[in-house]
């Protein structure tokens, strides 16, 4: 029968740890064992040790705030360039493309940026890709949703915003840079 472990010094691992990480940032450990109270030093090197344990599979990348490419509904190409766009201006929080984009509701109006840019895709047909064949200019929250996360109830949030103009030279921008149509095709909202 193997004796039950009462301390993480009981562990092998502990012993590797311990010789692999021995530099860095000092970590105390007081340890009470038989009345005696025992102060276990080490230093670990944080970096160097989460880069070493993702390596040897003992923890995982949090990818929970990763988006599913797979399920994508725009092509790769448009919404790199609204990414780009979105965060230039700093409509998004910082983040990578493939990750999950926070809308940044302290700038403009909050909500009701993230409700003008859908309307004004819509009306505009921006993508052109993704309305064709057909004729529709209703807005696709849940097309929005798939990269953008943050914006509760997106489409009770109808005043303009304070960066209308900002959110209407981005539509303007993938009208002309991505999609290659004229400015004198672009509408606004009434």
């Amino acid at each position: 029968m193997q004796k039950l472990k009462t301390k993480f010094e009981d562990f092998k691992e502990w012993s590797i740890l311990k010789r692999r990480f021995g530099k860095g940032k000092k970590v105390e450990k007081v340890s009470i064992e038989n009345g005696k109270a025992t102060l276990d030093t080490i230093e670990i090197d944080t970096k160097e040790f989460i880069e070493w344990a993702l390596k040897n599979d003992i923890i995982e990348e949090n990818t929970a705030h990763f988006r599913d490419g797979r399920k994508a509904p725009y092509d790769e190409s448009f919404s790199k360039m609204l990414h780009k766009e979105l965060l230039a201006k700093y409509l998004i929080r910082d983040g990578k493309h493939h990750h999950e984009w926070i809308w940044n509701t302290a700038v403009g109006n909050g909500f009701n940026s993230f409700n003008y840019l859908g309307r004004l895709l819509a009306l505009n047909m921006v993508p052109m890709k993704y309305w064709l064949p057909l004729d529709r200019n209703s807005v696709s929250w849940e097309n929005l949703e798939h990269y953008i996360v943050g914006v509760k109830n997106p489409k009770n949030q109808i005043s303009i915003p304070n960066n209308a103009r900002v959110i209407e030279d981005i539509v303007k921008k993938l009208m002309e840079e991505h999609d290659k149509r004229p400015l004198n095709e672009y509408k606004d909202l009434d």
